[in-house]
């Protein structure tokens, strides 16, 4: 038997009604006697699991998020399966390093009891909920990570334990979370004690499989699509208000640069575009590199302590780099900046214990003189050689303290372009230009904080993000 689960998009932001649907298929690959199932249940939960080594929990707060999920202990929830299943929920996320705590949880609701399936025969129902407010969006980072499931519980006839899958969900914070730069508490769990989903079967005359909601959870979802589309709209506004930002990029006094980013917040899988300016600039600039970085903080509070010195100091960030640019700027008037945001990256979102943020970092290779000072070009003023300097070369070779030579070679900066012969044979004097070998630099870096949205373009089923994609997942059945 298979169980065939779709949502019905790859992602939802909080407050979103979750919605999908779950096929159960009896298959004639194993045995033609008809299947029984006793039971089946689904339900969203979420965990977050915080890396030990960088972040510390007190014992207060674990029984705080104990006795938050204490009701849930009887008939399933985070008690009754999450916490044994916890390496199955987390899947190739789980690890032994780190401390997980679940922080979402719905109700269980059942599906169904006593479904009986012939041979190539199957049975389809629908699930819808609403999502509360408030929740914190899906991340998988170095310091934490924040996974929601979506669970189905099956328990076959016969069968001593019941059987679990998960299908992962993408979540994105509201919007008016992220304009209030909402403060989650990873330590606060959300329980809904209630079942309030909607669950109802699709029959065959409603288009099979096809048909993944009846008409009243179909109207919930219509609502919902006319939301996201205002919320996507409501993303793209902030993004455009926030205009074009410049910077004037100084070391100490002189300028390097002039930066023109066309926005300061940009949403899931856009470009960072602006433009650096050397044309003012009086110090020169050999190249630039530029990096879009993501930085996990974690909480002074929740940080853990070094014991290296006298003074512990908290290990707070943690960064990577998501894209970067190189380019040598020598002779350079303009340069052109580009990079490109994952779409499966975690927009901004602040935790009680961990927070995200973006920025681009640009690190200058510049000379340590002004422009008027440094000398990058040489050139070098001759005349050929005579038989009097040969004489005067073999001369030196054999009493070089007192030898002299004809020979005249001037080394002037590259200011000067005008060049007179001082020597007899001022006619057959040449110039040879050639740059320096060797220029002392110096190096010096600049962070400029940007904001970065969801897309909501990335709600809609196939798209980015590992929200299960449009064909959902097909999970076995063991009888």
């Amino acid at each position: 038997m298979q169980v065939h689960v779709v949502p019905t998009q790859t992602s939802f932001f909080s407050g979103d009604t979750y919605s999908a649907s779950i096929q159960f298929t009896h298959n004639t690959s194993t045995s033609n006697a008809p299947k029984r199932i006793m039971w089946a249940f689904a339900q969203i939960v979420a965990v977050a699991a915080l890396d030990r080594g960088l972040i510390t929990v007190g014992d207060s707060e674990q029984r705080r998020v104990r006795r938050t999920t204490s009701s849930l202990m009887v008939g399933g929830g985070f008690g009754g399966f999450a916490v044994a299943e916890i390496a199955g929920l987390m899947g190739a996320d789980y690890s032994h390093t780190e401390k997980t705590f679940p922080i979402f949880a719905t109700a269980p609701a059942i599906l169904f009891s006593d479904l009986s399936l012939d041979a190539n025969m199957s049975r389809t129902f629908s699930f819808a909920i609403q999502l509360p407010q408030g929740l914190p969006p899906s991340h998988r980072g170095k310091a934490a990570k924040i996974i929601y499931k979506f669970v189905v519980c099956v328990q076959p006839f016969g069968a001593s334990k019941s059987q679990m899958f998960y299908t992962p969900i993408r979540m994105f914070a509201a919007v008016g979370d992220l304009l209030s730069k909402r403060v989650f508490d990873v330590l606060a769990p959300v329980v809904l004690t209630k079942d309030t989903s909607i669950v109802q079967e699709i029959f065959e005359s409603e288009n099979e499989f096809d048909c993944l909601l009846d008409s009243r959870v179909s109207s919930i979802v219509a609502e919902d699509e006319d939301e996201d589309m205002s919320l996507t709209q409501r993303l793209i506004m902030l993004c455009q208000m926030s205009g074009k930002v410049m910077f004037d990029i100084c070391k100490q006094d002189d300028v390097v640069a002039n930066l023109v980013l066309i926005r300061s917040a940009y949403r899931l899988g856009e470009t960072i575009a602006g433009v650096l300016d050397f044309s003012k600039s009086s110090l020169p600039c050999f190249q630039v590199s530029a990096f879009l970085e993501i930085t996990e903080t974690v909480d002074a509070n929740y940080a853990v302590q070094t014991n290296s010195s006298a003074s512990p100091t908290p290990k707070k960030a943690i960064k990577r780099v998501l894209a970067e640019q190189h380019a040598c700027t020598l002779n350079t008037c303009r340069m052109g900046i580009a990079l490109p945001i994952p779409n499966s990256a975690t927009p901004d979102f602040v935790t009680s214990a961990v927070s995200l943020s973006y920025s681009i970092r640009f690190e200058f290779i510049t000379s340590r003189n002004t422009a008027g000072d440094a000398k990058l070009m040489e050139t070098v003023q001759t005349r050929p050689l005579t038989a009097e300097d040969v004489t005067a070369a073999i001369n030196a070779t054999q009493s070089p303290t007192t030898a002299t030579t004809n020979a005249q070679t001037i080394t002037v900066a590259a200011a000067q372009p005008d060049l007179e012969m001082a020597g007899d044979d001022g006619a057959s004097a040449f110039v040879t230009a050639r740059t320096v070998s060797r220029v002392n630099v110096e190096a010096f870096e600049c962070v400029l904080a940007v904001r970065v949205y969801p897309n909501g373009a990335s709600l809609s089923a196939g798209g980015g993000g590992g929200g299960g994609g449009a064909s959902g997942r097909v999970f076995d059945v063991d009888f």
